[in-house]
Order: C-alpha cells, then structure tokens, then sequence
C-alpha cells in the first residue's frame, strides 16, 4: 500500500512539474499591423486599436547615424510598415516597452532575419538560448 501511494506521489509530481514546464514555455503572442518605426531595433504595432512599441529581441541593431543604420532601418520599414506581424512576447519593460520576436507576414522572425542580413549583431548577453540567432550570426553576410 504504501508503494502504491509513494508511485501515486511520484505520478503526480511528474505531471505537475510537466504542466509548469509547458506554460513556462508558452509564450504570450498576439498580432497586430506594424505601424511605425522607434528606431531599427524598437517598432510600433497597432495592437487592439493601441499603439504599442515592442524591441526586437536578442540583439542588437546600429543606430541611425551608424554604418548600417539608415540599411537596417529601411530593412524594418520595408518588412513591417503596413503589414500584419505576430509579436511573441519575452518580457515587458517598466516603461510598457515590449521585448519580443517579431515574426513577419512570411513566417520568418525579423531578429534573425536582420542578424542573417548582416545589419545587427546578435547579443549572447540578452538571448543566450536562441541557438537561431546565433548561427544566423555565425553565417555569412547576405545569404
């Protein structure tokens, strides 16, 4: 009997920290229309008839007066002025600021896709777990 209760334990442990692992994973996402440009790395969505800022994640992107600023930034605007992006949200900044993937209308994720281009670097610092990002990184520029 009392193996019987300690395997019962054991199931229900399993099951529990199961469905804690799965919700950890699921992210927040929602989609909006990308709506402008904050800068390369911050673009704003009209999300539910609210604009919100949302920052690319896990890496970073040169500034407008930077080599390949006014590139990236036109990378942005081209892939997501006008059209219908899903943000899956990381986390959200005190100041309402949402840091998350952009996946654009092609299912390919604007962070990687900018990172494979070659117009901003990936940050180990702030995404050390997107192996994606990383090999983008990692490949040459262009391809």
């Amino acid at each position: 009997m009392k193996q019987l209760a300690i395997a019962c334990l054991v199931v229900v442990l399993f099951v529990v920290g199961t469905a804690s692992t799965q919700e950890e994973e699921e992210k927040e996402q929602f989609s909006g229309r990308g709506a402008g440009i904050e800068d390369s790395q911050t673009i704003k969505v009209l999300r539910d008839g609210k604009m919100v800022n949302v920052q690319l994640y896990g890496m970073e992107v040169p500034a407008r007066s930077d080599t390949f600023g006014p590139q990236a930034r036109r990378f942005v605007s081209k892939a997501t002025l006008g059209k219908i992006v899903t943000v899956v949200v990381h986390k959200t900044e005190e100041s309402g600021t949402i840091v998350g993937d952009v996946l654009l209308p092609d299912e390919r994720n604007l962070s990687h896709a900018l990172v494979k281009a070659g117009l901003a670097k990936w940050s180990p610092e702030d995404a050390p777990e997107d192996k994606t990002l990383q090999v983008s990184a990692d490949a040459p520029r262009g391809t």
